[in-house]
Parts: structure tokens; C-alpha cells; sequence
């Protein structure tokens, strides 16, 4: 009993090793969402400030949407950044 759960065991940590080790999705995400570049994230940036300005009177759920999605952006900015800047 004893040894078939230390395979048990064993098995879990190896595939959680070799999912953790696993680059693939990781990069694909990033290049999807356009973190790898500090331009396009800041383009994103730009375009959501225009359509937000667009707005002659935005509501107050409409504005906290704007600031959350202008915080997320920046976030993105700044990660892109830090990686393209080796930091």
C-alpha cells in the first residue's frame, strides 16, 4: 500500500515539475497580448484614453472601468519594460 502511494506521489510531482517547466503557453500569452512590446502596450494605452475622452459624460461605473483598465495597461507597460531593459 505504502509503495503504490509513494508512486502516486511521485507521478503527481513529475508532472507538476514538467508543467512548471514548460515555456510554451507563457510566451505564447505574452506575445498574444502584446507584452513584449513597450510600444504596442503604450499605443493600447493611448487608444483607451481617446475613447474614454470621446465620452461626454461618462458614468461613474464607466470611469472606474477606465481606471482599472488604464492601471492593468500600465502594469503591462512597466513588466514590458523591465524585461525589454534586461531588469
Amino acid at each position: 500500500m505504502v509503495l503504490v502511494i509513494v508512486a502516486i506521489g511521485a507521478t503527481m510531482l513529475a508532472g507538476l515539475g514538467a508543467s512548471l517547466m514548460r515555456k510554451g503557453p507563457l510566451v505564447a500569452r505574452a506575445h498574444e497580448t502584446g507584452d513584449g512590446d513597450p510600444d504596442d502596450v503604450a499605443r493600447q494605452i493611448a487608444a483607451l484614453d481617446d475613447a474614454f475622452e470621446r465620452k461626454e459624460t461618462p458614468t461613474d461605473s464607466e470611469r472606474a472601468d477606465h481606471y482599472q483598465a488604464r492601471a492593468r495597461l500600465k502594469a503591462r507597460l512597466t513588466s514590458a519594460l523591465a524585461r525589454r531593459d534586461g531588469l
